[in-house]
């Protein structure tokens, strides 16, 4: 029941196709610092429009590029899932608000096509190289936050022993958004995590809890409405990468004090 830690994806949306430069430099030393790891970035089309350059320097650094769009009309998830998606990348073109880019980055980080390119981590999530494990041993893989709870700005799940999780997802999702689902600004306005189904124990699967991630992975404070402001700022210093290369400069990640350590990170019965 392994996650692989040496494939990762990312994901970008943008309804004016703007691909912020900070974006990309992290992107580009994503791959100098780990150079053995893949690394796919899912954009949307209106991305790949406006920002050839862009796209092409992360091509020449060996970063694959997927469109988002095109990957919806693929098969590899339920056709329930791939409906949904559409639609919440439909209500991004025509609202054109962060907060359903937001929502559409979370919902499609819990789907096949992207989670079979490797480990999801949100733009401002980079993995150092400060230990050689390539692997954990689990079923699912959440990032946590250094107060000790949950989240999706990172999700990993092993493939192989998917098929109750996705039942489960599209059961959530039913009971939130309807049958079919329709995404309105009340559905949009419900975090990710909310949709993962509820026999799974989330605090036996944060990175802080594993010596492999919680080692190497280095998370911002990015995932939300005000960061992404941040970020789309073309102005000034990249404050997380900087935060990134010290830590690679020093050689540790800053560990984060946890009041009660995770307990049952090894227990896979309540999975």
């Amino acid at each position: 029941m392994p996650i692989n830690l040496t494939k990762h994806s990312k994901i970008w949306i943008h309804p004016n196709g703007f691909l912020p430069q900070k974006v990309v430099n992290r992107l580009i030393f994503q791959r100098k610092v780990r150079p053995r790891d893949s690394l796919t970035f899912f954009i949307n089309q209106a991305c790949v429009n406006k920002e050839e350059l862009k796209i092409e320097q992360l091509k020449k650094h060996g970063i694959k590029i997927k469109i988002i769009e095109d990957c919806l009309t693929e098969t590899f998830d339920d056709d329930f899932l791939i409906s949904f998606a559409k639609k919440v990348m439909q209500r991004v073109s025509e609202t054109q608000n962060i907060r359903d880019t937001v929502y559409a980055t979370d919902i499609l980080r819990l789907m096949k096509m992207v989670q079979r390119e490797g480990l999801y981590s949100d733009n401002d999530v980079l993995f150092l190289n400060f230990n050689k494990s390539s692997e954990i041993m689990k079923k699912y893989l959440f990032g946590c936050h250094a107060h000790g709870m949950p989240d999706i700005h990172i999700f990993g799940i092993d493939l192989n022993y998917c098929d109750d999780f996705y039942r489960g997802l599209i059961a959530k999702i039913k009971e939130m958004c309807g049958d079919p689902p329709y995404p309105d600004d009340e559905a949009c306005a419900i975090p990710g995590l909310a949709f993962i189904p509820d026999n799974i124990n989330l605090l036996a699967y944060g990175h802080l809890a594993f010596k492999a991630t919680s080692d190497n992975v280095v998370s911002g404070k990015e995932n939300d409405q005000n960061g992404i402001e941040m970020i789309y700022n073309p102005e000034g210093q990249d404050l997380f990468l900087e935060e990134v290369k010290l830590a690679l400069k020093e050689g540790c990640v800053k560990k984060v004090r946890l009041c009660t350590l995770l307990k049952g990170s090894g227990d896979d019965s309540k999975a």
